[in-house]
């Protein structure tokens, strides 16, 4: 099977490491399918990664992993669930810099993901871009950042949600050009960009 994300495929491979080293002491592991918690909207870059991660450790394992998407709340819900879920080794989750970094120093979060998150493998790295709908008048990042001056309230910034990096990238877009556009949070990428 090609994984078009080679770090897929190292994640796998350290998670199989991982679950071997485990292996004389539960020998039948894993025994039933894991869930693998996804705090974002199908469709997100994240979603798209952990479900190619699962189909890799699907195979590798030899039972399914069955990917479950908890979007909402900058990522909270979901990393809280992973949290919350058994220490049975069944549950396994899906995170980023906005729910494990950002988020607890913009907000109270129900969990201290220094304490009670280990993190196992950096899966993949994702840039940001930055895009307008082709109604916009505009061809470069001075021609937006004089129609927006021209247009203040007017424009709108889309993201995957609050704390996420693409919130946080809007907000300093707009600080250093000295804009007035509305942010909008939305629960994952994929829906952010089906509006524009």
């Amino acid at each position: 099977m090609h994984v078009p994300y080679p770090n897929a495929r190292r994640a796998a491979m350290f998670a199989l490491i991982t679950f071997t080293c485990t292996a004389p002491v539960h020998a039948d592991y894993p025994e039933r399918p894991l869930r693998y918690i996804v705090p974002q909207a199908p469709g997100s870059a994240s979603d798209t990664s952990a479900r190619i991660i699962a189909a890799e450790l699907t195979r590798v394992l030899g039972q399914q992993i069955v990917v479950d998407n908890r979007p909402g709340a900058g990522l909270t819900i979901g990393i809280n669930m992973v949290v919350r879920a058994a220490p049975d080794g069944y549950t396994i989750g899906y995170g980023n810099i906005g729910g494990l970094a950002i988020n607890r120093s913009m907000m109270k979060v129900p969990y201290d993901s220094l304490k009670d998150i280990q993190p196992v493998a950096q899966t993949n790295s994702n840039g940001m871009l930055l895009a307008v709908a082709p109604q916009l008048p505009v061809k470069s990042v001075r021609e937006l950042i004089d129609y927006a001056k021209a247009h203040p309230g007017k424009l709108s910034n889309a993201s995957s949600g609050n704390g996420t990096p693409g919130h946080l990238g809007g907000e300093l877009f707009k600080d250093r050009a000295g804009l007035a556009i509305v942010h909008v949070p939305y629960k994952g990428g994929a829906a952010a960009m089906t509006e524009l």
